[in-house]
């Protein structure tokens, strides 16, 4: 009897952390998904200019099943990484942080559901874009105030940092090919893609990295 007392005990102590690691691994190769399908892409539609495109006009080739897998994988590293860090971040802006990943990641997952010919595309994006810089900065702001996350501290903050740098580019971008300049958004849109993904897979491996050695 006391036996099998033990046995649910250690079960309740420990199923939250092997939970909250899968759920990192989860987040971390959904991210990866993400960056991997996008180069996939570019090489399986080369008839959309890498600069004159944005991402999601790859739903008007042929490809587009794969377009939502990707923006189904990046919904899901999002959530994924909340739910590992919900107890982990424990300020208050911290937690506005996670719940603007959060509502990035809901636009994330409108962006699989609304292409780009869909109204509710712009929505997606208003929601998925400008939140996600914005909740990485709280976010690892908030991490490295903890002595287990500290040793990573430039790295989560130069990651953080980065997203907005990917933003600012994208949105200057966005402007100069609405005045008929140099159009190089798409390339700004790839980018902010990928470093958004490098930031959530930064989180994540440092997640498993401190779990494994706990």
């Amino acid at each position: 009897m006391n036996r099998t007392v033990d046995r649910q005990n250690m079960h309740s102590e420990y199923s939250p952390k092997v939970t909250r690691v899968s759920a990192a691994t989860i987040s971390l190769i959904a991210a990866l998904m993400v960056i991997l399908i996008l180069v996939a892409l570019h090489f399986l539609s080369p008839e959309l200019s890498a600069a004159q495109r944005m991402v999601s006009e790859y739903a008007l080739g042929n490809y587009g099943w794969l377009l939502s897998i990707l923006f189904v994988s990046w919904a899901i590293s999002s959530w994924a990484l909340v739910y590992v860090l919900w107890y982990q971040v424990k300020t208050v802006p911290g937690k506005v942080g996670l719940i603007l990943l959060i509502v990035s990641g809901v636009g994330e997952g409108m962006a699989a559901v609304f292409n780009v010919k869909h109204g509710l595309h712009g929505v997606a994006a208003l929601l998925g874009i400008p939140t996600f810089p914005v909740a990485a900065i709280l976010i690892s702001l908030s991490l490295v105030r903890h002595p287990a996350w500290l040793a990573a501290k430039r790295l989560i903050v130069a990651t953080a940092l980065l997203t907005w740098i990917a933003v600012l580019c994208m949105t200057v971008t966005v402007i100069m090919m609405m005045k008929g300049s140099l159009i190089i958004a798409g390339y700004a849109n790839r980018f902010l893609i990928v470093i958004y993904c490098v930031w959530l897979i930064t989180i994540a491996s440092q997640a498993l990295r401190l779990r494994r050695n706990t």
